[in-house]
């Protein structure tokens, strides 16, 4: 009944039952019935429509992320860094490096007969044009989601792309500016960029067979994490405030900001404890002011935060792995039908009616590739 077209209806005139709002699958995602998307007829049409187009889609749409965050990333480590290419001391004895003539050369240097360094190379001008060229057809595609989609378009995975291609293309757009040096503000603009594009190609593995049921598990631990986070940060403040109290002496805890940022650090475990408490360790001048109470704050912070805090995160994250496992496959199998959903809404009816499947024969002991 759902693989065929409805002829005659005033439900439905174009695709049979792909309607996002009528549709039963998406009611039973809407409605949280796993018991249902776990159902093996359910399942099942999940697998035709999988094999018949979804997985081509997504393939493709995997392949093309793929081919831009590879030339992002030889760009990333083709291209010469600001601050090794110029130096902007005022001092006169250091030189300062400029770009003339697609090449380092330093100040008041003529002629760059004893120039070896080019500040673009080839693989800078291939990989950062290949990049540009697929964040825009990214883009596009982003676009054309959002033609289609409305207001369903809106997510914070897709705003994240959206922003990430963009940021990428003004990273990279110095590949055409032969004789300057990438600025400061765009390389930083890149480090961010490769950041989120590698995070990201992970969230789009979610979907892959094999590799992709331990992400959604990962994610399920994530935001377990993130839900205590505000304990954690709370002990964190207040650790951090206390021993900046009574350690500014030491580089590590002579500010606020820098304090806090250790304490988080020694929260996994690397407290350096002969570097702060053990007298014939320490520099001249960096005795503690007050020994008795640093102490006492410092065994506080093992037995709450290392010991205690820890040990529940770690029995939050693995009390019931069975469970995360079996909550992962049913994310799985929704990323699935969601995607399934996109595909039917870009294709046309004709070529959905050939590529349906009346009936499929399953083998229980022939393992599927999905």
């Amino acid at each position: 009944w759902y693989q065929r077209r409805v002829r005659g209806s005033k439900i439905v005139n174009t695709h049979a039952m792909t309607s996002y709002h009528i549709n039963p699958l998406n009611l039973m995602i809407k409605n949280k019935r796993n018991e249902l998307l776990s159902h093996p007829l359910v399942a099942s049409l999940v697998f035709c429509k999988w094999t018949a187009y979804g997985r081509h889609f997504y393939y493709g749409n995997l392949f093309l992320y793929a081919l831009y965050l590879v030339f992002l990333t030889i760009y990333t480590l083709t291209q010469i860094p600001p601050y090794d290419s110029v130096n902007n001391s005022t001092d006169p004895e250091q030189p300062k490096y400029v770009a003339r003539n697609n090449c380092i050369a330093k100040t008041g240097q003529t002629s760059n007969a004893n120039c070896s360094v080019k500040v673009k190379t080839t693989w800078v001008y291939v990989s950062g044009l290949i990049t540009i060229a697929a964040s825009v057809i990214r883009i596009l595609i982003e676009m054309l989601q959002l033609w289609f989609q409305k207001h369903k378009y809106i997510s914070l995975q897709n705003l994240i792309e959206l922003a990430l291609f963009a940021l990428s293309i003004f990273f990279t757009v110095n590949v055409f500016k032969a004789e300057e040096i990438i600025s400061p503000t765009e390389w930083q603009i890149g480090v961010f960029c490769l950041l989120v594009a590698w995070m990201n190609f992970m969230m789009f593995l979610r979907k892959f067979p094999g590799v992709g049921i331990y992400i959604v598990m990962f994610v399920e631990v994530l935001q377990t994490f993130l839900k205590i986070m505000l304990v954690l940060v709370l002990f964190i403040v207040a650790f951090g405030l206390t021993f900046n109290m009574v350690m500014a002496q030491y580089p590590a805890f002579s500010n606020p900001g820098y304090s806090i940022l250790r304490t988080f650090v020694m929260m996994t475990g690397e407290m350096e404890y002969d570097s702060y408490f053990i007298p014939e360790n320490l520099e001249e001048g960096t005795n503690l002011y007050y020994p008795e109470s640093t102490i006492i704050m410092f065994i506080v912070f093992v037995i709450v935060v290392p010991i205690v805090f820890m040990n529940l995160l770690v029995g939050l994250a693995v009390d019931d792995i069975k469970e995360v496992y079996n909550q992962a496959e049913l994310q799985r199998a929704i990323m699935k039908i969601q995607l399934i959903f996109q595909v039917e809404t870009l294709l046309p009816a004709y070529y959905l009616e050939k590529k349906n499947q009346s009936k499929m024969t399953f083998y229980p002991n022939k393992k599927a590739r999905t």
